[in-house]
């Protein structure tokens, strides 16, 4: 029989590629999207994720086609290595589309239709790879994988934009004064404030710097988040507007490149360019309106991109820029703990992959406090998101890394969480001693909460199908302003107070429609306690937030 002639070097390149981009590249490239990372770790991203799998299968198929010719083993090997990357993307697919994740992905519907997909990819490539089209139709694949990721690295100004350091704002026409008090927002993302608690305070023998800032703070022990997601949590306390409730992404930006992802974007709802909302970056954000009233601005965001145009950004892309190991390490991290099945049959191969906060959080906390100085702290307002103690639970007290407990496992998990919620105060110890030290903590306003509260102990204690326990929408809320007496409140503070609450704090003038009230206002409105997760409403069963919360309606995929 005679041999098929050999397919060009070029070819065997270009569908390489394709395959390499399908299964590795546009998982990175969504990743990218949402984090809005830019510099040396983009290219070494596309470099690790993209050309350096590439390369293997190339390697491999110009091998066998030495041995075999190009025959069946061929299209067996470009057959199994397509239909092996479309089910590692529709695998991670879910991870960045919040609508796949709560409502299809996780069924045995989603989990067949991924196999029954890639299998007959396979076998149509393996049956039909006598005919021009299957060959032609991969090297296409492959040549459109090319200018995609082109325009991608183009509009993530790989050429350009992306090498660019974060730029000082230009000076607010009406700087304030040296004398005006620094301002420290702190979020500690995934705490909630019945770890800190004992009889009613702050255990002060596990806890002793929260106890510490309590005392000179008022501490609403019945404070709640009104969101189980961060993505709408932080929109509505920085505009004071439900944020489930506005058009939250802006497709076809440079935030939010064309291709793929947008196109994804547009039939998913805008859930993957988490970067790019209009809503966050409106002049009605409480930083914009800080900066409109003259205070210097600073966002440090430790795993996510800056939340307002206007102030000085350390987020995402700042890290990426100064750590690119760091976040090249956290993807491909974060990009096998995908693919691995949930399950106690499992954990033994999760527990030995850190979680990207593990290489972040930490670091980036001890950055932010190199920052804060005497000399220019006064009339800067810090807003800091450090993503701890977010699941999953690796560090102690210490900040000593420890294999997470199985996801099951709700003792342990809770064990492991209350751990980890010390090492937060390990760090919030550091930062109040990094003020004393630069004179700064008697005149500086502190705000110390949370965007929710702990996710993977909803159910503990809880029988009902229809309820979570007020562990997770139930945050901390200590609040230090020079001139605020201090002690317990037990008002009903929601995160959608927060907006009008600053304002208060600061001496601003309060914005008219908003739906919620400072916390320090003299008549507090009578109102449920509300919070959405999951596209499901809950509402509290006791004006604390402490019993049990039942859901009230279904919202669709809002919340």
């Amino acid at each position: 029989m005679e041999r098929r002639p050999l397919p060009p070097v070029w070819q065997s390149l270009v569908v390489s590629f394709g395959t390499a981009t399908l299964g590795f590249g546009a998982p990175i490239h969504i990743g990218v999207i949402a984090y809005q990372l830019g510099g040396l770790a983009l290219l070494l991203l596309i470099v690790v994720y993209q050309i350096v799998p590439t390369m293997l299968l190339f390697a491999g198929e110009r091998l066998l086609l030495r041995r075999c010719g190009a025959g069946r083993a061929l299209a067996l090997f470009r057959g199994l290595g397509f239909g092996l990357a479309l089910l590692i993307f529709l695998r991670l697919l879910p991870q960045s589309v919040p609508f796949l994740a709560q409502s299809l992905a996780p069924t045995p519907i989603y989990t067949a239709l991924m196999w029954i997909v890639a299998v007959g990819v396979v076998g149509g490539i393996v049956a039909l790879h006598r005919h021009a089209i299957v060959r032609d139709y991969l090297t296409i694949i492959g040549v459109v994988s090319l200018f995609w990721t082109g325009i991608f690295a183009q509009q993530m100004g790989l050429f350009g934009r992306a090498w660019n350091p974060p730029q000082e704002p230009p000076p607010s026409a009406s700087s304030r004064s040296a004398h005006s008090p620094p301002v420290f927002l702190l979020f500690f993302d995934g705490m909630g404030s019945d770890v800190l608690l004992r009889d009613g305070q702050i255990d002060a023998e596990r806890f002793p710097h929260f106890s510490v800032l309590a005392q000179d703070s008022v501490f609403f022990i019945h404070a709640t988040s009104n969101y189980g997601n961060t993505e709408y949590a932080f929109p509505t306390m920085l505009t004071g507007h439900w944020g489930h409730q506005r058009e939250m992404y802006n497709v076809g930006t440079p935030s939010c490149p064309v291709g793929l992802a947008s196109v994804l974007n547009r039939w998913m709802g805008g859930s993957l360019c988490k970067g790019s909302s209009d809503f966050l970056q409106s002049p009605k954000n409480i930083l914009s309106l800080l900066d409109q009233n003259g205070y210097r601005v600073v966002e440090y965001h430790g795993w996510f991109s800056c939340r307002s145009e206007h102030t000085l950004c350390k987020g995402r892309r700042w890290f990426s820029q100064r750590y690119p190991m760091h976040i090249v390490a956290a993807t491909g991290i974060g990009f096998l703990d995908g693919l691995i099945p949930k399950g106690r049959v499992f954990w033994g191969v999760r527990r030995l992959l850190w979680a990207p906060v593990a290489f972040t959080a930490p670091q980036f906390f001890q950055d932010f406090l190199a920052d804060v100085h005497s000399a220019s702290a006064p009339g800067t307002v810090f807003f800091i998101h450090v993503v701890l103690p977010h699941e999953p639970y690796v560090f102690d007290r210490h900040g000593v890394w420890r294999p997470p407990p199985p996801e099951d496992d709700l003792p342990a998990q809770m064990r492991a969480y209350e751990r980890q919620c010390q090492f937060v105060d390990t760090l919030l110890g550091q930062f109040l001693e990094h003020l004393r030290t630069q004179g700064l903590y008697e005149q500086s306003i502190i705000v110390v909460t949370s965007d929710q509260g702990v996710r993977p102990l909803a159910r503990w204690g809880i029988e009902r199908p229809d309820a979570i326990n007020g562990m997770v929408p139930r945050v901390p809320l200590l609040i230090k302003a020079p001139g605020l007496t201090p002690g317990i409140s037990t008002v009903d503070y929601q995160h959608i107070d927060f907006k009008p609450t600053l304002l208060d704090i600061l001496g601003l003038p309060p914005e008219e429609g908003l739906p919620g009230v400072s916390a320090f206002a003299p008549e507090r409105p009578t109102r449920p306690k509300i919070f959405y997760w999951g596209g499901i409403r809950y509402i509290a069963t006791d004006p604390t937030g402490q019993a049990p919360w039942v859901v009230e309606k279904h919202l669709g995929s809002g919340g």
